[in-house]
């Protein structure tokens, strides 16, 4: 009996320790990540990772975030199967008895999203992610003599930690974009929204809501070269401006009309709109132009560049399994909202029912509109240019066991201009604008900094074999990387493909 009381009063202080201490859970660490063949610096990377593990166990962030290696968006209570609110409860504090672990597990974070997006998160989460319950770090920031914001030597060792946790994890699959359609009811709403854009030219008042006048056309114009920080680009006024000209706040009022009885004509894509500005506007923007809040926190002064995010005024996209050229298929836009885009700053929403995905993947495409000057109409992007899937051959069996036709290739193909050498420890870290002899820049004319690092192995349109086969295919519609259809035969694409995938560290061949 006494045996049977002792077990018990043990059993009891366990279970005290786990749910209240957090002390055995948060003291246990995944392995920092570094490569098999550790190259210049990484000593000081851990070194730093060290430190900034330190700070993270200082500011009690591991009492809302564990590292156990989960599903990094799987948001649940650490030793209960109900799920977590987005939101806390009134009065919840993380350094309550309750305890409960409000954001997601972080075993897997590194890599997931870039330094800015870590940067900005960090000092004010709600600039990324409005119903965020994380407190802001201010404190982890300095403002330097120019007034601009800088992360101290503690933020970059802490996200330097947050980078080295633990490898990527395995994604469960989803269909292909092609197998993946768009719920009848939001294609209805769609059509007839379409419908009623075409009529809206048709009469004064609905020009005057849609399309900006000359004077609010020149501010808006001016505000443009601003965000980019390129006044050069006046001369192509002819290539931004259509899509310039157009009131994006009219596109929004648009898809928040009411008919008589006081209904929303569209409720599907107004509940698009709710979705977009809870999770979507902090970086895209209120109006989807690429201009949130965010998208300026992550080019805080003194961090690695970073790509900024899309203006889906322009349909341009990079995650695509269509043609070089070509529009994405609706599917594409789903698969990139339930899986984000690895390595950037995107991350996945698979947290959010399907349904509200098609919803945010139907009112996106309500944002692609341009004015054309000829016919003194609005063109809605989705209308007039084509979705072709591209075809990818089946994966050669014997993929990958000759990589010596695709490291010819990397060579004659001259991919070492963008993307740099092959070192002799076998790695290719990627390359910064300044050292290419192009220009880079994306939909918006705005400098793209960084080409792809192929040693990370993180790519932002997939990591698969197929996937990679269709960037190299089809090229990708923002930025310079071209398309290889008429340069490569389908083999020698897979050539390249089996001797891009050998230089990660993450290769795999599923």
């Amino acid at each position: 009996m006494q045996r049977l009381l002792l077990a018990a009063l043990l059993l009891l202080l366990v279970t005290a320790v786990l749910l209240f201490g957090g002390g055995l859970w948060h003291a246990w660490e995944p392995p920092l990540r570094s490569p098999e063949t550790p190259p210049p610096g990484v000593a000081l990377e851990e070194a730093a990772a060290e430190r900034g593990r330190r700070v993270f166990e200082r500011e009690a962030c591991w009492e809302c975030h564990t590292r156990l290696g989960r599903d990094p968006d799987h948001h649940r209570d650490w030793w209960l199967l109900e799920p977590i609110p987005k939101l806390p409860p009134p009065g919840w504090r993380p350094n309550s008895l309750d305890r409960r672990r409000m954001g997601p597990d972080l075993g897997h974070e590194g890599g997931r999203r870039t330094d800015g997006w870590q940067y900005a998160h960090l000092f004010d989460p709600r600039q990324v992610d409005p119903a965020s319950p994380m407190p802001r770090f201010p404190q982890l920031f300095e403002t330097d003599a120019e007034g601009a914001l800088r992360p101290t030597d503690e933020a970059r060792d802490l996200v330097r930690y947050l980078q080295s946790l633990g490898e990527a994890p395995s994604v469960e699959p989803i269909p292909l974009p092609a197998e993946l359609s768009m719920p009848g009811s939001l294609l209805a709403e769609l059509e007839s929204w379409h419908a009623s854009l075409e009529e809206r030219v048709e009469d004064e008042e609905g020009v005057e809501q849609l399309v900006r006048d000359d004077e609010a056309f020149e501010a808006a114009w001016a505000a443009f070269l601003a965000r980019n920080g390129q006044p050069d680009l006046e001369p192509v006024r002819y290539t931004f401006g259509p899509n310039v000209r157009v009131n994006p706040e009219g596109l929004v009022a648009l898809v928040e009309e009411r008919d008589a009885e006081g209904q929303l004509r569209w409720p599907g894509l107004a509940r698009g709109r709710e979705t977009y500005t809870l999770d979507c506007a902090g970086c895209h923007g209120p109006t989807g132009l690429g201009d949130g809040p965010a998208a300026d926190l992550m080019q805080i002064a003194g961090v690695h560049e970073e790509n900024l995010p899309r203006n889906f005024s322009f349909a341009a996209y990079k995650k695509r399994s269509t043609a070089a050229g070509h529009l994405p298929l609706d599917g594409d836009l789903y698969t990139s909202i339930t899986q984000g885009l690895d390595g950037s700053a995107m991350p996945s929403f698979a947290l959010l029912p399907a349904v509200r995905r098609w919803e945010l993947v139907a009112y996106l495409k309500t944002l692609s509109v341009y004015w054309d000057e000829l016919d003194e109409t609005l063109i809605w992007y989705w209308d007039v240019r084509e979705a072709t899937p591209l075809e990818v051959p089946p994966r050669p069996e014997d993929l990958g066991q000759n990589l010596r036709p695709g490291r010819i290739l990397y060579e004659r193909l001259d991919c070492a201009a963008c993307h740099g050498p092959v070192t002799g420890d076998g790695r290719v870290l990627g390359r910064h604008r300044s050292a290419s002899r192009s220009a880079w820049e994306d939909e918006m004319g705005r400098p793209v900094p960084w080409s792809r690092s192929f040693t990370e192995g993180r790519y932002r349109t997939g990591s698969r074999p197929e996937d990679v086969f269709r960037v190299l295919k089809g090229g990708l519609n923002v930025g310079p990387m071209p398309a290889y259809s008429e340069t490569m035969t389908d083999a020698e694409i897979w050539d390249l493909v089996a001797f891009l995938l050998s230089l990660s560290r993450r290769a795999s061949a599923d």
